[in-house]
């Protein structure tokens, strides 16, 4: 029995699912190369210290900011952009509740996310790592941070080091 192009592998259910749950950006700081992003596009101004990063990955709801370590995820919407400032540590995220250029309306008629629910962690790194705060004033609630969004434009959360 000869197979065609049209047959898929028993893996493809696992598969997806596996790159899904571990899309994300990352922003690092490379040695050689600067900074680089793993999942998303790096603007970068030779007369600015932010690192502007727009994420490219399937799901865009999760960062990893590697100089401070903050790991960043929501629940529903999607991160539009990040920057990282590299002098004051300052990380800013914008969020919206639909994909970029498109309405967020769905095919159904129904609004777009209007809400979300963000968690943060620092990962690793010992005692050199900077600690960062949540700078946005917002209401804690479902597990993590309740951030409101608005239907036209997207919303910004602010994290700075303390």
């Amino acid at each position: 029995m000869a197979f065609t192009n049209n047959h898929c592998s028993g893996d493809y259910g696992p598969n997806f699912l596996g790159h899904v749950l571990g899309a994300a950006t990352y922003l690092v700081n490379h040695p050689i190369f600067g900074y680089i992003s793993f999942g998303g596009n790096v603007n970068t101004s030779n007369s600015s210290t932010v690192v502007a990063v727009q994420p490219k990955d399937a799901v865009r709801q999760r960062i990893f900011v590697a100089p401070v370590s903050l790991y960043i995820t929501i629940d529903a919407g999607i991160i539009e952009d990040f920057s990282y400032d590299t002098v004051s540590k300052e990380v800013v995220i914008s969020i919206s509740g639909g994909r970029s250029g498109t309405s967020t309306t769905s095919a159904c008629g129904s609004e777009g996310v209007m809400r979300t629910v963000l968690k943060w962690e620092q990962t690793g790194g010992g005692g050199d790592v900077t600690k960062m705060e949540l700078q946005s004033s917002l209401d804690k609630g479902l597990g993590g941070i309740l951030v409101n969004l608005s239907s036209t434009d997207a919303t910004s959360v602010v994290f700075a080091a303390c």
